[in-house]
């Protein structure tokens, strides 16, 4: 009888850890203030509106909103900022534009072929990063064996030892 609840307890046990496991973690929570304006920027009410996100200057993120544009241009704070329906960036089911405040066009990948000229693209950064990883890893100091540890303290100690059994008997001039 006392087996078998332990075996029962330990079902339990595996079966917790199992639910604990297969949770799906969510990488980022959204703010609420942003929820609602997701949501309600798939409203038919909001067709002429688009979701603007705007990175400031001093590195902060206003957005998302929803901001009316006409003829391909938005206005906000009053700034133009142009619209470009090829640097739309899908986020999930909503569809946002982002800009810099000091960029009337959005971020976008449409200049890509800008960025390989300058050697800017972060394809070839993975040769790089690996080399600048193994000489970090060869950089860093292994921790002391004990054993070498203890040979020290064994010498320090030992001199210590020394110098007192010798400094007691020899008369001070």
């Amino acid at each position: 009888m006392v087996v078998r609840e332990e075996i029962e307890e330990l079902k339990e046990e595996i079966e917790e850890i199992k639910r604990k496991n297969g949770k799906k973690k969510q990488e980022f929570k959204l703010p609420g203030g942003w929820k609602r304006t997701l949501k309600a920027s798939k409203k038919k009410q909001n067709v002429n509106k688009i979701l603007f996100m705007l990175y400031k200057e001093n590195g902060k993120i206003i957005g998302p909103k929803l901001v009316p544009y006409h003829d391909n241009v938005v206005v906000h704070n009053y700034k133009a900022y142009e619209v470009d329906p090829r640097a739309m960036w899908d986020w999930g089911k909503y569809k946002a534009y982002a800009f810099k405040e000091t960029d009337r066009r959005p971020i976008s990948n449409l200049d890509l072929k800008k960025i390989k000229d300058r050697g800017d693209l972060t394809d070839s950064d993975e040769i790089l990063i690996k080399a600048v990883m193994r000489a970090v890893e060869g950089g860093r100091k292994k921790p002391l064996d004990m054993k070498v540890v203890f040979v020290i303290g064994a010498i320090v100690i030992g001199i210590i030892v020394f110098m007192m059994s010798r400094g007691g008997s020899t008369p001070v001039a």
